[in-house]
């Protein structure tokens, strides 16, 4: 699933140019042949890497704030089009498939990331970011070079059908001349973050995830192509615990 293709129609395909949605099904049996040509059985083994898992003492939400200056976390959509950096911005993690967000079991394997951004430029111009309905959706994965970090699957999802994480660029600093919009639609499978257990009672969320499906409609201040599969997001943030109650708990990543 989450195949990207396009088409041009002569005369005999409906529907949307391009899909970021495409499946292939497959059903195959697959033998083995030694260097010397010969039939040889082949053999599936044990997978020894485990799946993180968020802990803690009982559920818990989670808070999370960026980690270093300007330019650590940044959207790039490449063509031309500066990254949009953000200051001040905030984010809110909580439990898979509840809107507004509930406490995440001890145990999980899967959240999800409102994030809240602010004081966002691209280059010299403001920029404004709305997730609208859509938040981030993180699935840890198996541990990236040993310790305690673990890679990290996002997807976006939306809770709205159709809406889109919307960028707005403009030319003035009170708003009032729109010169180019970025969408980001919902979509799966992107890599390229990890999750690390920093010991002190909270993670850290860093890397640049990859391979994002984007497009932009210009109005004056967007250069390049109006559609991308290549935007990337570079972040870096600690996340910290609440309980239940409010109060502060500590979390940690463990297989």
């Amino acid at each position: 699933t989450g195949i990207t293709a396009s088409h041009k129609s002569e005369g005999g395909c409906p529907g949307a140019a391009h899909a970021s949605a495409a499946t292939y099904k497959a059903n195959v049996t697959v033998s083995g042949d030694n260097a010397a040509g010969e039939p040889t059985a082949i053999s599936f083994s044990e997978v020894i890497d485990q799946i993180g898992e968020l802990t803690s003492d009982g559920p818990f939400k989670l808070t999370g704030t960026e980690v270093g200056g300007e330019g650590v976390n940044e959207f790039n959509f490449g063509g031309g089009i500066p990254g949009v950096k953000c200051v001040d911005s905030s984010f809110e993690g909580g439990a898979l498939g509840a809107t507004p967000h509930t406490t995440i079991p001890s145990g999980s394997t899967t959240f999800t990331m409102s994030p809240t951004y602010k004081k966002c430029k691209a280059g010299f111009q403001p920029i404004t970011v709305a997730m609208t309905s859509c938040d981030y959706v993180f699935t840890l994965g198996t541990t990236t070079g040993g310790g305690k970090t673990y890679g990290l699957k996002t997807d976006i999802e939306c809770s709205v059908p159709g809406d889109e994480v919307h960028l707005e660029l403009f030319s003035d600093e009170a708003h009032t001349n729109r010169i180019c919009s970025i969408t980001f639609p919902q979509q799966t499978n992107i890599t390229g973050l990890h999750a690390t257990d920093s010991g002190a009672g909270d993670l850290v969320i860093g890397g640049t995830a990859t391979g994002i499906t984007a497009s932009h409609k210009s109005e004056g201040g967007c250069p390049g192509a109006a559609h991308t599969t290549t935007a990337t997001y570079k972040l870096n943030i600690t996340m910290s615990g609440d309980n239940a109650a409010g109060g502060a708990t500590a979390i940690s990543l463990s297989d």
